[in-house]
């Protein structure tokens, strides 16, 4: 799989506290970039600045939650499950997300759904994060229950 973010780099963010209040508060990737080019005369993209979403706010906005219950191992943190849990955290708190992230999502929640999958996760594995099937009335949400193994 071609990752888009493989040649983008970060060099053009002056002040990254700066540019993670600008996140906290609501601002789109959009209002960031124009942002930039008024206050630094900085030309950005999209594409930088949903990196530094990825690399700088997502470990923020991700703590243990009813949609990420596990302690993630520093190796399983790249996973493609994982990132697409972190935007159904994010978008049930509200938080902002990418386009190209809901359209992601979007895709992978109908795919877990058409095939009655949940994702589950086993620290001790390669892997990490696995797809398992959904236990009737047992699996409520996207996960495979945890307190219910």
């Amino acid at each position: 799989m071609h990752d888009e973010h493989t040649a983008v780099s970060l060099e053009a963010v002056r002040d990254v506290d700066e540019a993670l209040r600008w996140f906290h508060a609501g601002r789109s990737l959009d209002w960031v970039r124009q942002e930039y080019e008024r206050r630094y005369n900085v030309e950005t993209t999209a594409a930088m600045w949903e990196l530094f979403v990825r690399l700088y706010v997502a470990r923020e906005r991700t703590a243990r939650s009813t949609v990420i219950p596990w302690d993630v191992r520093e190796h399983h943190q790249w996973s493609a499950h994982l990132a697409m849990l972190r935007v159904e955290e994010w978008t049930r708190a509200g938080h902002w997300v990418t386009p190209s992230d809901v359209t992601r999502h979007a895709a992978w929640r109908q795919g877990l759904e058409a095939a009655g999958l949940v994702v589950d996760y086993d620290p001790a594995s390669d892997e990490g994060f696995v797809l398992v099937p959904r236990r009737d009335g047992v699996d409520t949400d996207v996960i495979r229950d945890p307190s219910r193994r």
